[in-house]
């Protein structure tokens, strides 16, 4: 069974400090950091992203073991997106990110 966890504040810290900053695309919302563990790479797992809109990617920052794909993200919704990793034991770092429609049409 593949797990997934949002990261605790210490963790997600320093991400949050770069978009206080800045550093995030104006244009773009993201997710909290969430790890995701595949221990065989037949699980596909759901991860609960919390956006409030459907995801248009993720950014992975760390991988281990593998790589971590989207898996069907024409059928992620609002609340769940779908991965998958090439390898057993797997474990990444990913931030799910939708674009804010209403800057990219000014």
């Amino acid at each position: 069974m593949a797990t997934d966890r949002a990261l605790t504040k210490p963790e997600s810290q320093a991400f949050d400090a770069a978009e206080r900053e800045g550093f995030g695309a104006p244009f773009a919302a993201y997710s909290r950091c969430f790890e995701v563990s595949f221990p065989n790479n037949t699980d596909t797992i759901d991860v609960a992203h919390g956006l409030g809109a459907v995801p248009d990617g993720m950014l992975k920052l760390v991988e281990v073991g593998g790589t971590v794909e989207a898996v069907t993200p024409h059928l992620w919704s609002t609340t769940v997106a779908y991965l998958k990793a090439s390898a057993a034991n797997t474990r990444a770092r990913v931030v799910f990110i939708t674009l804010r429609e209403s800057i990219l049409d000014a």
